[in-house]
């Protein structure tokens, strides 16, 4: 098993969804988040001979996580959750539900552990409230149908 990177998220991102977006997917409410979780680091092995260290459903100190990443390399632990709007999705009901995320991730116990919020938007005024809140957009689509963000969480 191989470190993941998370700088090359947003790079990783743009290819992946270049080569296995299904735009249906943005109509299921909750397959969304659940086809990133599983696609994302499944498409990311097909790349190499070595698998990412990429655990997904991962529980860490009463808090489950989406993803762990790096849980053999230490140091570079990240611990990640991640939103994704539907259309079915309401806006304020996203919102509610990062900030919830966010306090999770915030109340990881190891300080040494990265935390990061990925949050892919339909909607361009939760576009605008995440970016106000300091997350930064990672992908666009080109049709300006949904975007990718994300953002650093500090314990």
């Amino acid at each position: 098993m191989q470190p993941y990177d998370i700088a090359n998220l947003p790079r990783d991102t743009a290819s992946w969804l270049k080569v296995r977006f299904l735009a249906p997917i943005l109509n299921v409410e909750g397959g969304w988040e659940y086809w990133i979780q599983i696609d994302f680091p499944c498409w990311l092995d097909t790349r190499g001979a070595d698998p990412f260290d990429f655990r997904r459903e991962y529980t860490l100190d009463h808090v489950r996580l989406d993803w762990i990443i790096n849980a053999t390399f230490g140091a570079n632990m990240v611990a990640v959750n991640i939103k994704a709007q539907s259309h079915k999705y309401q806006t304020d009901r996203l919102l509610k539900d990062v900030t919830a995320d966010v306090a999770k991730l915030k109340s990881i116990r190891d300080k040494n552990i990265a935390r990061k919020m990925i949050v892919a938007v339909v909607d361009r005024a939760a576009e605008k409230a995440l970016s106000e809140d300091g997350f930064k957009t990672i992908y666009d689509a080109p049709d300006h149908s949904f975007a990718i963000m994300s953002r650093d969480v500090k314990p």
